[in-house]
């Protein structure tokens, strides 16, 4: 759903919204019974994997192309450098239990939001976008296609008419 929302409206305010809520579902597990910590685990993984897989996408959208391989190579390379101190760390975290554990959590998808608020250039939503899962303008599509495929089958036809010598 997050993928829809960032192509009719672009990713600023989904994945702000995400974060906010992988925040606010970490800190909201603090006071969840455990016949309903499950469920709530599942909600927040959904906004944490919300989040997370659209940073991809703005990264890909905010490092100009010069750059775009090396910024995006970068930022997997700090994010695996996060996983590293994480196992190292998250022992110590979730010894203390599941305050501590859950707190961070909430803080850091705070700081997640914080980062994401401070970037200036969000990827834009499409205009051409008409909502659901199939949903830009197929007509116009199909027919942009095959009018450049006509264009490509041309071309084609005229250079191989023109390497054997024969007239089109």
């Amino acid at each position: 759903m997050i993928v829809v929302a960032v192509t009719a409206i672009g990713s600023r305010g989904p994945l702000l919204i995400a974060a906010l809520a992988g925040s606010a579902s970490a800190l909201a597990l603090l006071w969840t019974p455990g016949w309903l910590l499950i469920a709530g685990l599942g909600v927040h993984g959904l906004f944490v994997n919300a989040a997370q897989t659209c940073m991809f996408a703005l990264a890909a959208h905010v490092y100009p192309p010069r750059i775009r391989a090396t910024g995006i190579a970068c930022s997997a390379a700090i994010g695996r450098c996060g996983g590293i101190l994480s196992s190292l760390g998250g022992a110590a975290i979730i010894q203390r239990g599941s305050t501590a554990y859950l707190g961070v959590l909430g803080v850091a998808f705070a700081v997640t939001f914080a980062g994401l608020a401070i970037v200036r250039n969000h990827c834009p939503g499409r205009p051409d976008y008409s909502g659901g899962f199939g949903g830009f303008d197929t007509t116009q599509a199909a027919r942009s296609l095959r009018s450049e495929g006509r264009r490509k089958t041309f071309a084609s036809s005229a250079s191989i008419a023109r390497v054997s010598g024969a007239r089109c």
